[in-house]
C-alpha cells in the first residue's frame, strides 16, 4: 500500500541519504550469541554510532528520503558494522540517479563522489567545523537550503553594468 501512495507523488531531484542505529538489547546486557534475528538471516551484532559516540548492540537502519517532500523513498536494514557507503549504493542501485544528494559525514569518499558523479548526480557534503570559513558563500548557501529542505538555487554570474 504505502509503494502505491508513494507512487504517486513525484520524486525529488534532490535526496538525502542517513544511517541511523537501531539498537535492540544494551551493549552490558549482551553475553555472546542471542536470538535477536532481522529479515533474511540478519542477525544483530555490535556496531559503532558515531552521531551518539557510543556502541550499539543491534542494526543500521538506511533511509534515501526526498530533500522537499521528505518522503522516504528507499530503507534497508542491514549489519550494525556495516559501510554506510555500500549502504548507500544498495538504496541507489536501480533507481533513476537524483540530480543531487547530500549525504552525511559518514559518506565521504572519492571512490563514492566518483561513482555518484559518473551516474550524474551531484554529491554535496556538509562543511567540517574547521572547513566554512574556508567555503565560498554559494556553497554554503546551497549546503544551507538543502539542510533546510528547500531546493538549491542555481549559482548565476554577476555581470556589471556601466
Amino acid at each position: 500500500m504505502r509503494t502505491h501512495l508513494t507512487a504517486a507523488i513525484p520524486v525529488d531531484d534532490w535526496q538525502q541519504i542517513d544511517t541511523t542505529a537501531l539498537p535492540v538489547e544494551h551493549p552490558s546486557r549482551v553475553r555472546g550469541h542471542d536470538s535477536w534475528c532481522g529479515p533474511a538471516d540478519l542477525v544483530a551484532r555490535f556496531g559503532r554510532d558515531a552521531a551518539h559516540g557510543e556502541c550499539f548492540y543491534g542494526f543500521r537502519l538506511g533511509l534515501r528520503c526526498d530533500l522537499d517532500s521528505r518522503l522516504v523513498r528507499a530503507w534497508e536494514i542491514t549489519r550494525a558494522a556495516a559501510d554506510e557507503r555500500t549502504v548507500a549504493a544498495d538504496l541507489l542501485d536501480g533507481v533513476v540517479p537524483p540530480a543531487g544528494l547530500l549525504p552525511d559525514r559518514g559518506f565521504t569518499g572519492r571512490a563514492f563522489a566518483t561513482g555518484q558523479t559518473a551516474r550524474g548526480t551531484h554529491v554535496v557534503l556538509a562543511p567540517f567545523r574547521a572547513q566554512p570559513h574556508t567555503d565560498p558563500p554559494a556553497r554554503l548557501h546551497a549546503i544551507a537550503m538543502c539542510a533546510t529542505g528547500s531546493k538549491p538555487p542555481t549559482v548565476r554570474s554577476q555581470t556589471t553594468s556601466d
